[in-house]
């Protein structure tokens, strides 16, 4: 992969931004060293070590190192206990590896069937649920063995997956539904109609209240009359809407902002990512919200290994501003510049 093309002179961009006291500090110096994994746009796709907050970048594949083979297009990848699981959806496949050793646990495929890994929820240390962005069923995934142990159909195909206690919850984007399946009795107990096109959903952390966005008509079909992205508030353990909320911003129209990702981690505060800047609401009342930061953000995790939202904001096709907020104040812990192109990236 090509880091830099000139790496002598983003050292002198860095050195300039500090001199010039530029209000966007891109590296804290306090911060100490840590090391983070990050799926570049290079194809193949590999794993590699990033460095921060000096930026350095270790080209070896770790997973090649580790098995001698090399992964598909990645989509995303999702962390749970001591596992990392790669989802290579366009290929059919989720391949399970070491968080530690990057070495090979398992490999899932539905190659035969063409079913696309969209998402995974962990309802408790032995199981799992699987869902497919073109397919109506769940898949339950013994971790015990790597077994997938049952079908489940589903009303629709479901693009993500959340868990609340023993609760399975799903949304599907094409028929704007919230579906619900029991993981004691591996049963479909409720669906509920939702606004156009959900896209993503969070969990309150007390388990209060399950959050969904919604990205309205006419963002992907430019042949749809286009409506507002809408963020809905639904009640635990009734499954039932409490609030539906607009999403706009002021001297925006409401129907061009592009809504991509949603996280409610901490007590009091919710975030969302747009093309016009990261959103923040209040978790009490979801009726006052307001842009964080302006930009155009195209990602919005939480990651729980280090207890922080992680925003990525586009600056151009290969620069990238990435952020760490404190779920819990919403402050800006971290932040720093990326100058190649970033596929995804977690903390090692």
């Amino acid at each position: 992969m090509i880091f830099m093309k000139n790496y002598y002179f983003f050292l002198i961009f860095l050195l300039i931004l500090f001199a010039c006291k530029n209000q966007e500090n891109i590296i804290e110096s306090e911060i100490p060293p840590h090391q983070w994994i990050f799926v570049s746009e290079e194809n193949p796709n590999s794993l590699q070590t990033l460095e921060l907050p000096s930026m350095k970048v270790h080209n070896e594949d770790l997973f090649f190192l580790a098995n001698n083979k090399k992964l598909d297009e990645i989509e995303q990848i999702v962390e749970f206990r001591n596992l990392m699981f790669i989802f290579q959806s366009n290929s059919y496949k989720i391949t399970i590896v070491s968080s530690d050793s990057f070495k090979i646990v398992a490999e899932l495929e539905w190659i035969a069937k063409k079913k696309k890994p969209s998402s995974i929820a962990f309802i408790n240390a032995t199981t799992a649920f699987i869902s497919f962005s073109n397919d109506s069923t769940l898949q339950v995934l013994d971790l015990t063995n790597f077994v997938l142990a049952r079908v489940i159909n589903v009303p629709e195909p479901i693009i993500r997956l959340e868990c609340i206690e023993y609760y399975i919850v799903g949304i599907s984007f094409n028929y704007g539904e919230l579906i619900v399946v029991d993981s004691r009795t591996f049963s479909l107990v409720q669906q509920l109609e939702l606004p156009e096109h959900p896209i993503d959903i969070s969990v309150h952390p007390l388990k209060e209240f399950i959050y969904v966005l919604c990205l309205g008509k006419g963002k992907l079909d430019s042949t749809e009359v286009k409506t507002s992205s809408k963020l809905i508030s639904i009640t635990y353990p009734e499954f039932t809407i409490l609030r539906t909320k607009e999403i706009s911003l002021p001297n925006i129209n409401s129907v061009e902002i592009l809504t991509n990702a949603l996280e409610v981690a901490g007590k009091f505060f919710g975030f969302i990512s747009s093309n016009y800047g990261l959103i923040r609401f209040s978790v009490a009342n979801p009726d006052q919200i307001q842009k964080y930061i302006a930009g155009n953000f195209i990602s919005l995790t939480y990651i729980y290994k280090i207890d922080r939202l992680m925003a990525i904001e586009r600056k151009s096709s290969n620069q990238f501003l990435v952020y760490l907020i404190n779920p819990q104040n919403a402050a800006i812990d971290e932040k720093y510049f990326v100058n190649f192109p970033l596929r995804l990236l977690l903390p090692k």
